[in-house]
Parts: C-alpha cells; sequence; structure tokens
C-alpha cells in the first residue's frame, strides 16, 4: 500500500497518469482483449479436457473494435450452441464462460467459428487454448487420458495438429505433460503454425526457466511475482552477462538470429513477469525503475488479484483501479 500511494503521490507531483509514469517511453504496443467462450477440463466435470477454449480478435483496429467483437460473439454465442444442442438450453460455468457443449473441443471451435462468421468478424479473430493437459497425463504409464481414451503423446500432437490446421491460433498452452521435456520439443516441432506456451512448464523451479530456453523456447513468463528478489534470479537465469549470469555451453544455444552474439541472445528472449497479488503490485514500481530494459511485459491477473486485495472477482473495483 505505501508503494502504490508514493506511485500515486509521485503522479500528482510530476501531472503525468499513472501508465504515463510506469512508461516514460513511447508506446509501441496496447494490450489486446481476450475472452475465454468455453469452459472445460478441470474446470467442468463431464465435458471436453481442454480447460479453456478463447477467441482472439487479433486484426482488429483498436481496443474498441476487439472488445466490441467479443461482447457480439458473447452475445450471439447461446443461439449457436441451443442450434448444437437440438433445442437445449446452454449452461454457464463457473466464470460465466459457458459450459462446452461437447467432450470434442473440435466441436466447440466450429461453433466459435460460426458464430463469428454470424457476427461477420470471422476474418479478424484467432483461437487460444489452455489445454491444462498435465491434469490427464498418467505418468506411470506415459500416456493421456482423453475422452475416455488412453492416447499417446504422438496421437495428442496429431489431434491438436488438426485443429491447427483448420483454424489459426495465435497460441496453444500446455499442450504436454509439464515434465515431458522431449515431449515439448515433439510437440513445437509438429505444431508449426501456431506458438506453444508453458506456464505449468517453468513455474516451480529456477532451474526450468533455464533448461526452457537451452531447449530453444522463445521466452518465458515467471508468474506469481511479489518480489524484486524473484526477478532479480530470473533474470540471472535467463540473461547472459552482463545484464544475466546465464552459463553457456559454447554456442548450442544460439540461433542464426543471434549471430554469435550474446547481447543479441539477450534481446531475443522474451522474459514477462505476471502478477496476481497486492505484494506483487506493490513492488512492481520498484520492479520497473531497476529491470525495465530486461522485461518484455508485465501481466496482471485480475481476478487472481481481485481474490488478494479482498474484492473477490470485482474487476473493477476501487482497490483494482486504484
Amino acid at each position: 500500500s505505501t508503494s502504490l500511494a508514493v506511485m500515486r503521490a509521485g503522479c500528482q507531483l510530476r501531472h503525468v497518469s499513472q501508465y504515463r509514469y510506469l512508461n516514460p517511453g513511447d508506446i509501441r504496443t496496447i494490450p489486446l482483449p481476450t475472452s475465454d467462450m468455453f469452459a472445460g477440463g478441470s474446470y467442468e466435470d463431464d465435458t471436453m479436457p481442454v480447460q479453456e477454449t478463447t477467441i482472439v480478435p487479433y486484426k482488429a483496429s483498436s481496443i474498441a473494435e476487439a472488445t466490441e467483437i467479443l461482447c457480439k460473439v458473447y452475445k450471439k454465442l447461446p443461439e449457436v450452441i441451443r442450434e448444437f444442442q437440438g433445442g437445449r438450453r446452454p449452461e454457464i460455468g463457473a466464470m460465466s464462460e459457458y459450459m462446452a457443449p461437447s467432450t470434442d473441443f473440435m466441436d466447440c471451435l466450429d461453433i466459435l467459428y460460426e458464430t463469428a462468421k454470424r457476427c461477420h468478424c470471422e476474418e479478424k479473430i484467432a483461437f487460444h487454448m489452455d489445454c491444462a493437459f498435465s491434469e490427464i497425463y498418467d505418468a506411470k504409464r506415459g500416456t493421456y487420458h482423453y475422452c475416455g481414451r488412453e492416447v499417446d503423446l504422438d496421437e495428442i500432437i496429431g489431434i491438436l495438429k488438426q485443429a491447427t490446421e483448420k483454424y489459426n491460433f495465435l497460441y496453444i498452452e500446455d499442450p504436454v505433460d509439464e515434465n515431458d521435456w522431449e515431449g515439448w520439443v515433439k510437440a513445437a516441432k509438429a505444431l508449426n503454425r501456431t506458438t506453444l506456451c508453458g506456464d505449468d512448464l517453468t513455474v516451480t523451479n529456477i532451474n526450468y526457466l533455464r533448461k526452457a530456453l537451452d531447449m530453444g523456447a522463445d521466452g518465458v513468463l515467471l508468474p506469481r511475482v511479489e518480489r524484486v528478489e524473484q526477478v532479480e534470479l530470473a533474470i540471472r537465469a535467463a540473461r547472459y552477462y552482463p545484464a544475466g549470469r546465464k552459463g553457456c555451453g559454447g554456442f548450442s544455444n544460439f540461433r542464426p538470429e543471434d549471430h554469435g552474439s550474446v547481447m543479441q541472445y539477450n534481446g531475443n528472449r522474451l522474459l514477462f513477469l505476471q502478477m496476481e497479488s497486492r505484494e506483487g503490485l506493490e513492488a512492481l514500481p520498484q520492479i520497473l525503475g531497476r529491470f525495465r530494459t530486461e522485461l518484455s511485459g508485465v501481466v496482471i491477473g485480475p481476478y487472481d488479484a481481485s481474490i488478494m486485495l479482498e474484492t473477490p472477482l470485482e474487476i473493477e473495483s476501487g482497490e483494482m483501479t486504484a
């Protein structure tokens, strides 16, 4: 609270807004709103194994247009779900998304695309899925429990490849068990029309972060950041000297675009932070003051943060917007 109060006081003294105080330079990008439309996996019982299916209006020309697309699709979606279900009314999930009307996520993607077509915005959207397939992985057998069947990694990758070849995906989250490092490499080579994101992969151990980069990841996201020391440790693991203290095993970690330069390598690997608590938000000004040039971006987890700020799920409360 003290850090936030100091930041707000500084803004008033300088007569600048809070976002300009945190980012005094040119604004090169703006946030892209997205919306989770279908819930499954551990969120809902007896439904599709994929945890989240999201629409990303990535070709919208403005935040206003992107928001309008999401609102139109969400409003039209119950109509298309009802048709798919033979007249049965859609059910709302735990976090205002719709419960998946099928155990096959391809059905859900087809429904979403048809809805976007009826809203005349199908050319401006792509999809994202959070598979969370660590939750259906059997470590003893090395297989996945998928829709009542036991399938191996090759079949999982094949199912996802069909989806990415039919529709545009900006990224797919956690399509492979978090401890299957070779499986991640295999999936990344096969699913070459999208980007893979592994938020279950590097969250528990800084050595995992280092290993993910060594095995070819384009970048990492450090979740649940609450202290300056966490960021310092991540930068030491992810960046070569002088920015960090990453070890080098010859040129095996370098790509052609790095040109054998540690400075190029540092600049070509992304490092994002995620804040989800009061402590993290209070530490943010100090973190940006020290490490702004080493960070690719900061993500605020609004729902978890609202709970930590004691205004559960009220993401527009005074505590959240202060």
